[in-house]
């Protein structure tokens, strides 16, 4: 029934890249906030600090309408972009709060003996921290793919029957009003869960050895 169905095939594709999209950018985006807080100080840093902490705790079904509404008036509603910014904003304090904790655990010394060979802090940042966490980067990336797909209320409602993910378009095949198609359902779901299996097995050890560096020292 899953591979028959050309619809469902369609939702495969759009999780494909919504997934791979959000962690792109959450990775991206993370890694250098968390280098910013942790190699550098400046007034308000300890209170953007709390505020990624603070933002772990909203559930995201609090910001929905607010994010619609956002999205609508930017003219990019049911769109792979707004789908991607919409997961970024709640994958980015849990990525950051990993990274920052791998990068503090690197020697400061490391950023000094760059700036004494002439180096940018950017060009610090790309050839000498980026390599030093490739394990974070994965694990912050894997954390993020699986935040995309995997949701099913933020891809109901920011994305359009054209761009909605697979969570979503199983929902819309199988569950109809008073009654469900729960062993295909099922079958389905067991078969989407596949490609994270997958992945995890792959990545199994820079996942553990990106949690275990992040783990190293606290977040203030």
């Amino acid at each position: 029934a899953f591979f028959s169905n050309t619809d469902l095939l369609h939702n495969l594709v759009n999780s494909a890249i919504v997934s791979t999209g959000t962690a792109l950018v959450s990775v991206a985006a993370s890694s250098l906030m968390a280098y910013s807080l942790s190699k550098f100080r400046y007034r308000g840093r300890n209170m953007i600090m709390v505020m990624f902490l603070v933002g772990q705790l909203i559930p995201g079904a609090l910001l929905l309408v607010s994010l619609y509404l956002m999205f609508s008036s930017a003219g990019i509603l049911y769109t792979y972009l707004a789908m991607i910014i919409a997961f970024t904003t709640f994958t980015l304090p849990l990525t950051v709060f990993l990274l920052k904790g791998i990068i503090d655990a690197l020697p400061d010394e490391i950023v000094e003996a760059g700036k004494v060979d002439g180096l940018s802090n950017i060009a610090i940042f790309f050839r000498i921290i980026l390599p030093l966490i490739g394990p974070g980067l994965v694990t912050a990336g894997m954390f993020a793919f699986m935040r995309g797909w995997s949701d099913l209320l933020f891809a109901l409602t920011l994305a359009g029957p054209a761009k909605q993910t697979l969570p979503a378009g199983l929902a819309s095949a199988f569950i109809h009003e008073g009654s469900a198609d729960w062993p295909a359902l099922m079958a389905s779901s067991v078969i989407t869960s596949v490609p994270l299996a997958v992945i995890f097995i792959l990545l199994q050890r820079f996942f553990v050895a990106g949690i275990a560096a992040g783990a190293v020292k606290g977040w203030l």
